[in-house]
């Protein structure tokens, strides 16, 4: 095995599962993140795409 390579993955490794990396993603779990929810073509499962129906059924769904 290269001694590069071994070295380069022993350094990644220990970045990895270092407790300092736990640290400041502790610090974080305050911050609340919103996710959109896009229907671009509507519920294309319960109405035809691209349809009045289709978006209809998607806000019915609480889609954004």
């Amino acid at each position: 095995m290269n001694k590069k390579l071994l070295a380069g993955a022993g350094l990644a490794f220990t970045l990895l599962f270092s407790p300092l990396s736990q640290a400041f993603a502790a610090e974080t779990t305050g911050d609340l993140r919103k996710v959109d929810n896009v229907a671009h073509r509507g519920a294309s499962a319960y109405a035809p795409e691209n349809t009045i129906a289709a978006f209809d059924k998607a806000v019915e769904m609480k889609a954004d």
